[in-house]
């Protein structure tokens, strides 16, 4: 609805585009694409709507004649474009001037309607994985269905480009991911000059200090595996959608709270059904595997005889394990970055993962799972899966990694066999 009117608004790049159809909203591979040079302070909404229907025939005109290489041509588009609504416009639309120039109606815009702010202060690298940044992309997904702009702020480039292809901006602060006073003053100007409703904070490395500091300038949350009588920080929200959090009352002095499983933070493409051949053994890694345990378990996986399954694993880019991996066996496939991972996980036979958000997609998705921890925020998860017989657990890494290696083993075949 009105794309050049909302290429204005929410400041995307200006251009035309022609790609195939898919079950996306515009979201097929794109055959031909073309930037457009609009000036925002001469051209109007009207001048600049014909020029890029001149601009797309034109485009169409150069690409027809070589219509049989057109699926030489397809690439998949690198990133999710915003997508509006008729109605969005309903109240202001009567008094659009057309004639004005895109500049004055912005600013005109802006002043009528103003979307509401968010902030998401979070990381994600190889060193604690991008669990944190995915949690976060799935609620700015639903901010976003509810007309709110979305903004990242990170330590560092790490994942600012898995962000933007999934349609978001990011401002990096250059500061230490592992201490949030760090860039402190630069992310408070960023509140200022941006003009923050919310922010959101997701990170084991945020200090009280931090908190206080933030609720000078907007309304702050935070997601966190604490329960709300532990946190020392002073928010006005806290959400933990935990299974282990179901059953906690919390104290009311304690401030405004999601807690338990039904606020799960899921991708809206869990929400559909899907009939899975159940053919594969999945094995998930996170973004990263610093302590390489996926290897590990595929590893004994291929050893063991019994095992006939071919073994698909699911990993992060910033995995330094994948080539080894790939080396195990002619039945391991690696699949990395996935977009669609409703889809991957429902074909899964059963799945083996550590304790996280995971297990949440897993259990919407009805895929019988094995769990495992190799850090301390997951443990009270898994056993919580375990203790509502969800996910058999097969035990901390740290503690008896052959151990582990071996109940992982033994709980697969069981399940199998319909023990």
């Amino acid at each position: 609805a009105d794309p050049n009117i909302w290429s204005w608004i929410d400041a995307t790049p200006k251009g035309v585009s022609i790609h195939y159809v898919s079950h996306e909203i515009d979201g097929g591979d794109l055959i031909a694409q073309k930037k457009v040079n609009i000036l925002e302070q001469i051209d109007t909404l009207e001048s600049s709507y014909n020029l890029l229907m001149d601009e797309v025939i034109n485009l169409f005109q150069e690409i027809y004649p070589r219509y049989n290489d057109w699926r030489n041509m397809k690439k998949p588009q690198e990133c999710v474009g915003t997508k509006h609504y008729s109605s969005e416009l309903a109240d202001i639309k009567e008094n659009i001037d057309y004639g004005i120039s895109v500049h004055d109606f912005i600013k005109a815009y802006r002043n009528i309607v103003r979307r509401k702010r968010v902030v998401f202060r979070v990381d994600g690298n190889d060193k604690i994985g991008i669990g944190h940044v995915m949690r976060c992309l799935s609620l700015a997904d639903a901010l976003n269905d509810e007309h709110m702009d979305v903004l990242f702020v990170l330590s560092d480039h790490t994942v600012s480009d898995y962000i933007r292809k999934r349609g978001y901006d990011s401002f990096v602060l250059n500061s230490a991911w592992d201490n949030y006073l760090s860039g402190i003053e630069q992310l408070l100007s960023l509140l200022d000059c941006w003009g923050c409703d919310w922010i959101i904070t997701d990170s084991y490395y945020a200090q009280e200090k931090y908190f206080i500091k933030i609720k000078e300038k907007c309304k702050s949350a935070i997601i966190t595996e604490e329960i709300p009588e532990d946190s020392t920080a002073p928010v006005d929200l806290l959400i933990n959608y935990n299974l282990y959090m179901n059953d906690v009352q919390h104290n009311q002095a304690s401030g405004f709270c999601c807690l338990g499983s039904k606020y799960a933070l899921l991708r809206k493409s869990f929400s559909k059904t899907y009939s899975g051949n159940g053919e594969y053994i999945l094995v998930l890694s996170g973004g990263s595997d610093p302590m390489n345990v996926v290897y590990k378990i595929v590893k004994r996986l291929v050893e063991d005889k019994r095992v006939t399954r071919d073994i698909l694993v699911v990993s992060g880019s910033l995995n330094p394990n994948l080539s080894k991996l790939q080396e195990l066996s002619n039945n391991v496939s690696i699949m990395i970055d996935v977009t669609d991972m409703a889809f991957v996980m429902s074909n899964a036979r059963v799945a083996i993962s550590a304790g996280g958000s995971t297990l949440y997609e897993l259990a919407a998705c009805g895929v019988p799972t094995i769990t495992y921890s190799f850090v301390d925020n997951q443990i009270k998860n898994v056993k919580a899966f375990a203790a509502n017989e969800i996910m058999p657990y097969a035990g901390d890494f740290r503690k008896d990694e052959q151990n582990v290696l071996r109940n992982i083993i033994q709980k697969y075949i069981e399940y199998e066999i319909g023990e």
